[in-house]
Parts: C-alpha cells; structure tokens; sequence
C-alpha cells in the first residue's frame, strides 16, 4: 500500500506522476469529481492537481494495478472547532453537547498528517466496545411463550397457565420473562461494528487500526451476533433511554454508533459498464455547517424570545412544505436551510453555504449569482420579505451585508470567519458569531 495523498480542503494537490499518467484511476478520481468530492485539474506537461471540495475525510480508490490508494482530505478549520461543531450537531439538545464534545475529542492532535476526528470518533467507539466485553452488554426483558410440565421463568400474566389437554403428557402453556443480549441496543451497535469491519478494513489499515478488530470478532462472538442491518432506522432516543445508568459506556456506544453512520458512505462508481464501492469516511462538511448555524441561531432566537416576549421559531424546513409549481402532479418543493417565523408566520428564508465566499451580486467565477436566484426564488414561494444567505469565509470581513431588492425585500448576506468560532459552549453567547445571528434575527423580525 503506497503513502496516503494527504491535502486541505479548498487547496490544490498535485498527484503523483504514476497516478497522473494512470488513466483507469483518473475515470475513478472523474466519477468522484461529477459528485462534488473533488474537482480535477489539468496542468501543463500532462500534470494532474485535485482540489477538495466541500468533504472531510478518507476515500480509498484503487489504481490500474489494483494498488489501493488513499486520499486524506483535512479540514480547513483547526479541529477544535470542528470537533466542536460536530458535537453541536449532533446534541439533542444543549446540555448533550458538552458530553458528545469530550467524547470525540482528540487529545492527540496535530500530531500526526492524518488526524481527522473520524478517526477518533472510531478509535473511541472500540475502546467502548472493549469496555462492553469486559463489563457486559446491555441485557432487555424478553417475552416468550413456553411450553412445559414446570413453570419455569418469571411469569407475565395474572391468568393462571392455560392446560394442555391434547398433550400425551400433562403440559401448560404461559408467557414468561427473560433478559437476553440479542436486542435492538445491542443489535444496532454490532451493526454498526459489521459495516466498520466489511466495508473500511482498508481505510482501518492506513491509520493503524487493523489490530484492533479483534474486538470486533470478540464481540460478535460472544453475543452470537449474525449480520443483518435491520435496525438502521431506529430511535436513538429511545436506545438512549433504555441504557441503564450503570452501564455509561453503552450510551456512549450508541452516541458514537449514530455519529459513525453518518459518515459510512460508500459511493458507487460507474466506468466501462462496471459498479466499482470506493470505500469512504467523510464529513459532508455542508450539512455539518447548515446544522451548526441553525442550531446556534436557535439558541440565539430564544434569547430574542425571552427579551421581547414574543415566540420566535428558527427551523428547517418540510421537504414537502412549500411548492413552487402547484397546478402539476410534478411538483417543485422549495426546502430552504432555514426558516424564521414569528408567532408561527413565517418572516424570512435563507440557505447556508459551506464554500469559499464569492459575492452573490456578480456573475461568472468571480460570483455566486446562483445563490442570489436561489434565495430570492425561496422568498418569492414562501411570500416572505427577507431571505439571508450565510457563508464560511476564511477572512474577516464585515459581519453582514443587506441589500434591497426590487419589490421592496431585503437579502442579508452573513459570512462567519472560519477559525473564529466558539470552541466551547461557555464562549458561545459571548462569541462574535452569536452576535452575528443575534442582530440577524432582530433585522430580520423587523
């Protein structure tokens, strides 16, 4: 296996010249690029540079010797504040965020070319696993009715066990009470251990974790765990619920497991008439940011609710909310990032960008007019005034920006410096980005 290539979202790298004349790894590397991961450039002498997009993290391609290769793409924040931003995704609500915080946090980093917080949410979730092995799995009640001549069990009904005559032998039959390993908690970890195992032993073995998969097997072994991903689709509020409070590293196996499964990705590859799995661990850095900005402006809209005593929502918006064509059986949804109502009415729209700043009044590459036509078209099937539009910018710049559109509504561009994010919840309401959002909220409830 050859040395990971190892770049920074948004900048370019230049493949090395075996891969930039390997013309079966250059019809992968364009497959992936027609899906937004990467962008493909070619330089003069036959050069080839790559330039990520939008995605953090590890995808494994193979060349025409079917060597593997390994693409690490780092973030362009410090990882502090993505960590940070993960954990603000991924809360249910503000008090988990500390503890997701402190669970996938990397003491380590900077150390090595390839920390990336997948890493250590993985390398986490093994650790409780193996703590799993060691203290025990989490053990449900399970009902089943039996059969028998002795009542053996914890016996559920209060009617008495009903006979059997048409045995030879005189039996009953009555429900009775077990705890048992084989449930959905246990299940729905192990599940996610199978897919880490089957799909990315080969991004596992680049960062030294190929060892470590004995405990994987361990674990399957001792809960006579057989594959069968049933319970992807499952609440993992209730999971949570069900963890006893003796058991901590269960819950902090379930949390780990819903993280893990955002970012087991495996994308289909279509070349010369064959289906080729790139296996991937990737952050889609755009839904993290979309996430974290709405999440924040919520806070932020409660704080507002509280001053001036009146209900402020910052939402996301229904897939099926809104239409843009509404006298055809083809519908056209609008589904902004966020809505903002007051008092339930909805007062304005607006969309999160994680990409490098471009002005949306330009046109060409040097603009983002598509985003300009795409808020203004939310603000147009909303019937709402305002609409904002946020971006990640790597300079600091003005805060916000309005601009006045025909039809009397108002656009709010809002860029929020990169490496200038809270990195913790207790800087979060004294920070400069709340305060950005804060006096978007009041411009936009004017």
């Amino acid at each position: 296996m050859s040395e990971p290539i190892v770049m920074c979202e948004w900048k370019e790298k230049a493949l090395p010249e075996d891969l930039a004349w390997d013309t079966e790894f250059l019809n992968r590397l364009l497959d992936l690029s027609k899906r937004k991961f990467f962008e493909v450039k070619l330089k003069p002498e036959r050069k080839v540079a790559i330039r990520a997009q939008g995605y953090v993290g590890m995808f494994n391609l193979n060349d025409s010797k079917g060597r593997d290769v390994t693409i690490v793409v780092k973030p362009k924040m410090n990882i502090t504040n993505l960590v940070w931003m993960i954990a603000v995704s991924e809360a249910k609500n503000f008090k988990e965020i500390k503890e997701i915080e402190n669970l996938i946090s990397m003491p380590g980093k900077g150390e090595s070319d390839i920390d990336l917080p997948i890493i250590e949410v993985i390398k986490r979730y093994l650790e409780k696993l193996s703590e799993a092995l060691a203290y025990g799995f989490l053990e449900m009640p399970r009902t089943e009715v039996e059969e028998g001549t002795v009542i053996r069990g914890r016996m559920l009904s209060s009617l008495l066990p009903k006979t059997l005559f048409s045995s030879s032998s005189p039996r009953i039959a009555y429900e009775a009470q077990y705890y048992t390993v084989d449930n959905p908690v246990n299940r729905y970890i192990l599940d996610t251990a199978y897919m880490l195992y089957r799909e990315k032993i080969q991004l596992l073995k680049v960062i030294n974790m190929s060892k470590d998969l004995n405990i994987i097997f361990k674990a399957m072994l001792e809960l006579g765990y057989y594959p069968s991903l049933s319970t992807i689709n499952v609440n993992i509020h209730d999971l949570l619920l069900a963890t006893p409070l003796d058991r901590p590293y269960i819950g902090d196996l379930i949390k780990l497991t819903e993280i893990i499964r955002k970012w087991l990705k495996n994308e289909q590859l279509s070349h010369s008439k064959k289906s080729i799995r790139v296996p991937a661990l990737y952050i889609d850095m755009n839904d993290l940011f979309e996430s974290f900005v709405r999440k924040v402006m919520m806070r932020a809209a409660n704080r507002l609710s509280e001053t001036k005593r009146i209900e402020i929502e910052v939402r996301k918006a229904g897939d099926k909310e809104r239409s843009l064509v509404t006298e055809s059986e083809l519908n056209s949804y609008l589904v902004p990032d966020i809505v903002v109502e007051v008092e339930k009415k909805p007062v304005a729209v607006g969309d999160v960008k994680y990409k490098e700043y471009k002005d949306p009044l330009k046109s060409g590459s040097r603009g983002d007019r598509d985003a300009l036509y795409q808020v203004y078209t939310y603000m147009h099937g909303w019937d709402v005034d305002k609409g904002f539009l946020v971006y990640l910018s790597t300079k600091d710049e003005h805060p916000y920006e309005p601009y006045k559109l025909k039809g009397g509504k108002k656009l709010y561009i809002v860029k929020i410096v990169a490496n200038k994010l809270p990195k913790t919840f207790e800087e979060l309401e004294k920070s400069e980005l709340f305060t950005k959002l804060l006096e978007l909220i009041e411009r936009l409830i004017e």
